[in-house]
């Protein structure tokens, strides 16, 4: 019952100008997705590189590798006409998420196989402090474990890229591409119920409160604690270069 009226809560704290566009969580990532795609290719489309060939990678899963043998099984689940990759891992799968919405090579010109990532894309329809947070506390880290397992490949269709490769590129770039920006007092709104979520969960006290009186009280402190938390997963983010994109406009 306190968490339902949370959701109440939050809802009326969005106001109008919310990050739900009227669909489901599954079709505005979708929705997100497909833009960010948009904008890579015609960003690639602009940029002349003689040096490199540019290989934009969609919806790029990663897999624990079940033995060391040729990747003949992937490479046939991929197809010819494929625009999507898989890693193949050792680690377990605790330690790393289950895809990224692009990744981005870059390969030796010539026509050679040869080539590293060197970005890597997470799409948002909307980016708030919680979305935010669930790329930084999610996406990060794996890159980072990808990067340190010496056996991690990301195999597509005109070849394999050993991640470790990637530690010695000129820089990776994790990049979080958004739609909107959320508003100020959106954002705002969010902190709070992800803070009073946080309080409900550790307090039998204020549960209890909270379904007799419909308020939750948190400390302003308390709430400012998911907005540092977020500040030190980019200062941790070693190997990692950190950029946020909305729409065609980069931020940071």
């Amino acid at each position: 019952a306190a968490l339902r009226c949370l959701r109440a809560q939050y809802r009326s704290s969005r106001g109008g100008g919310g990050c739900d566009k009227g669909g489901s969580s599954l079709s505005n990532g979708q929705q997100a997705e497909r833009e960010c795609l948009v904008a890579l290719e015609e960003r690639h489309r602009r940029k002349t590189q003689d040096a490199y060939d540019t290989v934009v990678l969609e919806s790029v899963k990663v897999n624990a590798r079940a033995s060391r043998s040729p990747h003949r099984k992937e490479k046939r689940i991929l197809g010819p006409e494929s625009s999507t990759g898989i890693i193949l891992t050792e680690l377990d799968r605790e330690g790393v998420c289950s895809e990224f919405d692009a990744i981005v090579l870059q390969r030796s010109g010539g026509g050679s196989d040869e080539g590293w990532v060197s970005e890597v894309w997470e799409a948002k329809l909307s980016v708030g402090p919680s979305a935010l947070h669930d790329a930084l506390s999610k996406k990060v880290p794996a890159i980072q474990a990808l990067l340190s397992d010496p056996g991690a490949m990301l195999v597509y269709r005109e070849g394999n890229v050993p991640m470790a490769y990637c530690r010695e590129a000129p820089s990776l770039m994790f990049n979080i591409f958004g739609i909107e920006l959320l508003p100020a007092a959106n954002a705002a709104g969010q902190v709070r119920a992800i803070a009073s979520a946080r309080a409900l969960q550790g307090d039998l006290d204020l549960v209890i409160k909270a379904v007799d009186e419909g308020v939750i009280e948190v400390d302003t402190e308390e709430a400012l604690d998911h907005v540092k938390t977020v500040r030190n997963l980019l200062i941790e983010a070693h190997h990692v270069h950190i950029t946020l994109t909305i729409g065609n406009t980069l931020i940071v």
